[in-house]
């Protein structure tokens, strides 16, 4: 089995969620490989995250990903189109991303991007802000909000998170079968209840391994 974790969207593999699952894999014997999913931000598209991912898990026959935010969306996107996912863990995926960025950035910022091509953008993996292409926006309006997918899948998400409403993951979750959601009190990043996320994504995950 391998288990690959996708970071959120302007994050990097050394956010605080990836390294600390990335250390509970390692206290169980087992890696969790964190790829770098946007090594040029500027020109960063769903379509060359999702390629990133598709080169590290290659040759892989069982795959289990692991996602946040973006990265969760990104997850649910590969797992619909690739076999070999076997499970997903899910935190406060992205789901509905295109339309979320549009609405979040009204149709003012949205023609400026459009025009200028360039979007400003904290990014909190360097600590500094970057411009972000257009080409963004309109290769996300390819992808549906909501993918479908099969395999088994364990959502958790914040009740107070004000960057992807609890609400896409409680319609997510009853979008397929075999999909667990549990709520936490919590906001968007989630660091605060780490304990308590580890707690039930080994679960799940002891469970993926039995089953499968």
């Amino acid at each position: 089995m391998r288990y690959i974790y996708l970071h959120g969207f302007a994050s990097s593999p050394q956010s605080t969620k990836a390294r600390y699952f990335a250390d509970r894999f390692s206290e169980m014997g087992l890696r969790l490989e964190v790829p770098n999913l946007a090594p040029v931000f500027e020109s960063m598209t769903l379509s060359s995250q999702l390629e990133i991912v598709r080169r590290v898990a290659e040759g892989a026959s069982r795959v289990t990903l692991l996602g946040s935010s973006m990265g969760g969306y990104l997850s649910a996107l590969l797992a619909s189109s690739m076999p070999e996912v076997e499970g997903l863990v899910l935190l406060a995926p992205a789901f509905g991303l295109a339309e979320r960025w549009e609405t979040t950035l009204g149709g003012d910022r949205l023609e400026s991007w459009r025009t200028t091509g360039k979007l400003p953008v904290y990014h909190y993996g360097d600590q500094r802000e970057r411009q972000l292409g257009y080409a963004f926006v309109t290769d996300a309006a390819q992808y549906p909000g909501y993918p479908e997918f099969s395999q088994r899948a364990l959502i958790l998400h914040g009740e107070r998170d004000e960057v992807v409403p609890v609400e896409n993951s409680i319609r997510a979750s009853k979008l397929g079968p075999d999909r667990q959601l549990r709520i936490f009190n919590s906001g968007h990043e989630m660091t605060d209840v780490l304990p308590d996320l580890w707690k039930q994504s080994k679960a799940f995950l002891t469970g993926i391994s039995i089953r499968s």
